[in-house]
């Protein structure tokens, strides 16, 4: 997973990664409207250590967790 920040002129500039070892995927990411700094990501839903969050921070920085 890799959150991007947009630059000017179409460019971009990585804001943060997690990389899963041996994962074949499919990563679903889920966004809530009313939640509009955080997005879920999972490979298994509600499976422990196969979910997390994507959140954008007031600083713009960019956490990616595993839950």
């Amino acid at each position: 997973i890799v959150a991007f920040h947009r630059l000017p002129n179409d460019r971009y500039r990585v804001g943060a990664a997690l990389i899963m070892k041996d994962e074949l995927g499919p990563v679903v990411l889920i966004y809530n409207p009313y939640v509009r700094r955080k997005l879920h990501w999972a490979t298994c839903w509600e499976c422990y250590g196969a979910t997390g969050n994507i959140t954008y921070r007031l600083e713009n920085r960019v956490v990616i967790t595993q839950k």
